[in-house]
């Protein structure tokens, strides 16, 4: 029969277990086609997480395409929009230092088409989460989109804390020495 110490050590290695069996590192998602009504919001939330416990994160984003639904005539269809995103915000990349939460990209965009809000981020437990709100589409040549969709995708990347360790000999013994780089 096992002791309580023991069983306490078990509960916790099965508690931390499971806790970190989602989370990857690196981790990539994918977005696709996620679709936003005209005035409406969209949340996407990734279905695993990065792994919170490291003390640097690198990350990308790259939006691959964003799509209108227009209807002229009586006829409707989706029409490429990608073009009209400002290069400096179909992708992006930095590092974070510390553990998450992350922001990766939180800007209000828009044009003569419509405007948006996209908050692209990883929440403290590592989950990635797209959001669009205040989404406003414009009319141009008299034709209102009724509704938009984006596609895309980002990586997070934890790296262990940068360190410089030297060896020095003192006292006959070896005396190991860090220092934060960055």
């Amino acid at each position: 029969m096992p002791n309580a110490r023991n069983f306490a050590v078990l509960v916790c290695a099965l508690v931390l277990a499971s806790s970190t069996a989602l989370a990857e590192n690196p981790a990539t998602w994918n977005f696709t086609r996620l679709t936003v009504q005209n005035h409406g919001t969209l949340s996407w939330t990734s279905p695993t997480a990065v792994d919170t416990h490291f003390s640097q994160y690198d990350y990308s984003y790259n939006i691959t395409d964003l799509e209108i639904y227009v209807t002229f005539l009586g006829m409707g269809d989706w029409v490429s929009a990608i073009d009209e995103v400002p290069a400096d915000k179909k992708s992006g990349s930095g590092v974070k230092y510390g553990t998450p939460p992350i922001t990766i990209m939180n800007e209000a965009m828009g044009n003569d088409y419509g405007s948006a809000t996209i908050n692209i981020y990883v929440d403290s437990v590592g989950y990635a989460h797209v959001d669009l709100t205040n989404v406003e589409f414009g009319s141009v040549m008299g034709i209102t989109p009724s509704a938009a969709r984006v596609t895309g995708n980002m990586t997070v990347t934890g790296t262990p804390e940068p360190v410089t360790i030297a060896m020095m000999c003192m006292g006959g013994g070896l005396l190991l020495k860090r220092r934060r780089l960055a």
